[in-house]
């Protein structure tokens, strides 16, 4: 997405401590332009990317603190595949 925040680093991952601090990026386009919001967890991030698509934006994509970057959809299905 043009203009959206990315926490993404050159030749690999975040360090242990720069993903502690990093929060979840969630990000979608509308008529009117593109959003960036944050969030410090997991399900707050699926909860709002969910909203958003309700709303009517597109793209929907949320990227975890390790800089990956997924549609709100997958993310969930990851997120929920992990707590099992």
């Amino acid at each position: 997405m043009d203009g959206a925040y990315s926490p993404r680093r050159i030749g690999g991952k975040l360090k242990k401590s720069e993903q502690a601090l990093m929060p979840y990026i969630i990000s979608g386009t509308n008529s009117v332009g593109a959003l960036s919001l944050k969030r410090d967890s997991a399900a707050a991030a699926i909860k709002k990317a969910r909203e958003l698509a309700a709303d009517g934006f597109r793209d929907v994509e949320i990227t975890d603190p390790e800089g990956q970057v997924r549609d709100h959809a997958e993310f969930a299905k990851l997120n929920a595949s992990t707590k099992t």
